[in-house]
């Protein structure tokens, strides 16, 4: 297994006291098996050095900042806090902050690091606080007692590598440093991008790009390198507009096999599917999907004939017959999407979801509201109190522009994508 890795930040004008406490941690922390990185001058005195710590950090699953006095007015501290809270919006990255020389909240807010309040704080007054080696044991005890780190099988790592494997396909080296200035990079993270190993680098830039306005040329342009397999780079590109904090309703609890059922305030059950991938980190291997014929009406035939449907959508995805215990496939998570049309009686939803829940209660329901953004007392009204609200919800014109981009990134592969219709004009 490979070990955990762990990222710690220091001033470089380090009093001796700090620095003495960074090494402690260091030993502490590779003691119990982690891999640490730690560098006191010579990297920030190279050029190109925003991209090498990018890079280390993007390889990191924690990171220690220790925060002195000097530490506040050190620009190299501010910015590696700036990418850390990139890293962390992303995957989450676990974080724990040591305050000496009577460093507070209010200094860190002071110096522009508040991303650092939020996380495991350790407080220390160097006159008379422990000594750099308990401190370090202060930290590890805070490693120690985290549930689970993200890990090297994370989902987004795993994402990650399946992006970096396409691009490493790539038979011109330039295509990559090319594609990373179009997608915005600085020159010396482009280099980086075009060097070794540097598909990594370029595969989380993309995935963190949210689809935006670069990302259809630079996925374009590495089609033209790629060839066929540029196709299989924009499928796995596609549901990244979806916001990521959104996208998190989505995920399957820990520790439990109950399903979820997630509210959408969306027009298009394309946009779901989009939902249900960016949550998985598009591993299909985890999950499946199936989508429904669209509830609507508000009488008993119209009920009766989408229970009818349902039934059979649902048998099929459990892979038994009607009438039999039907257990959660292992490995994987499965989801139903259900479009409702806006004249639809949304009791009749909660009916549905009430039959759901009684034969399949692993099942993992997304009803897509035709525009709906349901709140505490409509949910209420519907019989729908505890379930969740994808938020933050889409705005007006939010839908439409994220498939308007998933349309141009095809476009730039040269494969057809059908704008949905339904609702959205």
């Amino acid at each position: 297994m490979v070990p955990q890795r762990v990222f710690i930040s220091h001033s470089s004008q380090v009093e001796h006291f700090d620095w003495e406490v960074c090494l402690a941690v260091r030993q502490c922390l590779e003691f119990a098996g982690y891999e640490v990185f730690l560098d006191r001058k010579s990297l920030r005195n190279q050029e190109g050095w925003e991209p090498q710590i990018r890079k280390n950090l993007a390889s990191c699953d924690a990171a220690v900042f220790i925060i002195g006095r000097r530490a506040l007015s050190s620009k190299w501290v501010r910015r590696e806090a700036e990418i850390l809270r990139q890293e962390h919006d992303v995957r989450g990255i676990f974080l724990v902050v040591v305050l000496l020389d009577g460093v507070s909240s209010s200094d860190l807010e002071s110096a522009h690091l508040d991303v650092l309040n939020i996380k495991q704080v350790i407080k220390c007054d160097t006159k008379v606080g422990p000594t750099p080696s308990r401190l370090a044991t202060r930290v590890a005890r805070e490693f120690a007692n985290l549930p689970r780190l993200p890990g090297e099988d994370g989902p987004m790592r795993r994402w990650i590598e399946r992006v970096s494997l396409m691009l490493r396909r790539c038979p011109d080296r330039s295509a990559l440093e090319q594609a990373a200035r179009m997608l915005g990079l600085e020159e010396a993270e482009a280099q980086q991008a075009g060097g070794f190993n540097g598909e990594r680098l370029l595969a989380r830039r993309l995935l963190d790009a949210g689809l935006g306005e670069t990302v259809p040329a630079a996925v374009g342009h590495l089609y033209a390198a790629l060839g066929p397999a540029g196709g299989h780079l924009a499928n796995q590109m596609a549901p990244t507009w979806v916001d990521a904090t959104a996208a998190r309703g989505l995920i399957p609890a820990e520790g439990t096999d109950e399903g979820r059922v997630i509210l959408l305030n969306a027009y298009a059950k394309e946009t779901a599917e989009h939902y249900i991938d960016r949550a998985m980190c598009k591993e299909t291997s985890r999950y499946d999907k199936e989508i429904t014929i669209v509830l609507e009406g508000d009488e008993a035939e119209a009920a009766a004939m989408f229970r009818d449907e349902l039934e059979g959508a649902l048998w099929n995805m459990a892979a038994a017959s009607p009438g039999e215990k039907c257990a959660k496939p292992p490995g994987k998570d499965l989801y139903l999407v259900i479009p409702v049309a806006r004249g639809a009686r949304r009791r009749m939803l909660a009916a549905v979801i009430e039959d759901i829940r009684r034969d399949f209660p692993w099942l993992h329901v997304v009803a897509v509201l035709d525009g709906t953004a349901p709140d505490e007392r409509l949910r209420a009204e519907w019989g729908l109190s505890d379930a969740i609200v994808a938020s933050p919800v889409l705005g007006d014109e939010g839908e439409r522009l994220g498939h308007f981009r998933v349309k141009n990134l095809f476009d730039a592969v040269e494969t057809k994508y059908q704008m949905p219709r339904r609702g959205m004009g």
